[in-house]
């Protein structure tokens, strides 16, 4: 899992971080992948923001929330 730091997902589930919801399909960027992992959005193209979520999973949990996306891909 430690390789997985800076590697792109699509989400196949939503997450909601208590501010918002992600809806599945969502393609985030993993920050930090132990126990926890952090994702994060890629940022809004109006406005700049981009959505954190932690994400508290074992490792077959969460390779069934997400999917990896080829290295390089956007």
């Amino acid at each position: 899992m430690k390789d997985w730091r800076g590697r792109k997902v699509r989400t196949r589930v939503g997450f909601d971080n208590g501010f918002f919801r992600i809806p599945a399909g969502t393609v985030l960027v993993i920050d930090v992948a132990g126990l926890v992992k952090h994702l994060r959005g890629l940022p809004c193209t109006s406005c700049g923001v981009a959505p954190v979520v932690s994400v508290a999973a074992t490792r077959d949990e969460f390779l069934s929330m997400v999917e990896f996306l080829p290295e390089g891909s956007e």
